[in-house]
């Protein structure tokens, strides 16, 4: 069993733990070395062990990655002590993908007068001077082609805020962000996934009634103004 191609999302403190584990027959010693095109290749510690049904495993823990480590192949070679040119190698690749701080959240809106709905995706993928810049790309129903797409960074965080204009029922799903360093594409983050939920009706009350206080015999007057689609009908009613 070879070494499992890794994806990691970026920490400052990044390291990778690599795994190989091989069969030779019950009386043939094993040999595995691990390579790789890395920079710098070391580990931090490697495990060798005999299992109960006479295979070895190998396990390395890397040196702190970065992001020139992207792509790196790490491979275990395999022999037998006895017979070192007959080998079998077994490689995996490790990945480093910007690391999400703050997922979008679900969104209930009434539709209507023109409003928009605001999701926000926040990614850090290291020290902002060292590093290319995040991209975030964002997928969704048809509200994704009438969008603004804005993208902040304070104190490293990335923040992209989308904006959905004059939204209707048609923009009612699944939103999520990915996010990449602009350098490479292919590997992304793909943020949770929320929920637009467009309903259709007086769903905001933007001016409540509020309490009064009036000596007996005065007359009192109480205000409600709500916000939908169309035209409203308020109903007052009185709790004894």
């Amino acid at each position: 069993m070879g070494p499992e191609d890794m994806i990691l999302e970026y920490s400052d403190v990044l390291t990778a733990t690599f795994t190989c584990t091989a069969f030779g027959g019950d009386d043939a010693p094993l040999a595995i070395d691990w390579l790789s095109q890395a920079t710098g290749f070391n580990a931090i510690s490697r495990i060798d062990g005999i299992n109960a049904d006479n295979s070895t495993t190998s396990s390395i823990t890397t040196l702190p990655l970065s992001l020139s480590d992207r792509g790196s192949i790490y491979t275990c070679d395999v022999t037998y002590e006895s017979a070192p040119g007959d080998d079998n190698e077994a490689s995996a690749t490790v990945d480093i993908v910007p690391a999400t701080t703050e997922d979008p959240q679900n969104v209930f809106i009434g539709v209507g007068l023109g409003r928009n709905a605001t999701f926000s995706c926040s990614a850090y993928g290291g020290p902002t001077e060292t590093i290319p810049s995040l991209e975030f790309t964002w997928t969704g129903p048809v509200g994704i082609n009438v969008s603004i797409q804005v993208t902040e960074v304070v104190d490293d965080i990335a923040t992209n805020t989308l904006t959905l204009v004059n939204v209707t029922e048609d923009f009612e799903g699944n939103y999520s962000c990915s996010v990449a360093y602009s350098d490479i594409q292919m590997i992304t983050y793909i943020s949770e996934i929320a929920t637009l939920s467009a309903v259709r009706g007086p769903l905001i009350i933007t001016e409540p009634p509020i309490d009064s206080v009036e000596e007996r015999g005065n007359s009192v007057t109480f205000y409600c103004t709500a916000v939908g689609n169309g035209t409203l009908n308020i109903t007052w009613r009185l709790s004894l």
